[in-house]
């Protein structure tokens, strides 16, 4: 699976996903949370407020709104930079 076709399967998966999907979401943030690459980006001013922020991986700069939702058959190197997600 390229790069490309996986982070379109996570974002559909985080808009149109099962329980079973979303538990795994909440499981791997919550490794994120302990995690020291987790940032947290102040878009505010780009937004004009409309947004205020949201947390994006440093490890590969996505925003974990999607991330977290990434298909569980991805190749490795498509999830977690760390290598700290179980699945």
């Amino acid at each position: 699976m390229n790069k490309f076709l996986t982070i379109a399967q996570a974002w559909k998966i985080a808009v149109f996903h099962t329980e079973e999907e979303k538990q795994l979401a909440d499981e791997r943030m919550e490794v994120c949370n302990d995690c020291s690459m987790l940032q947290e980006v102040d878009v505010k001013n780009m937004t004009g407020g409309l947004i205020n922020n949201y947390f994006m991986c440093g490890g590969c700069g996505c925003p974990m709104q999607g991330k977290m939702f990434t298909p569980k058959d991805a190749p490795k190197e498509q999830k977690c930079p760390q290598g700290k997600w179980k699945i």
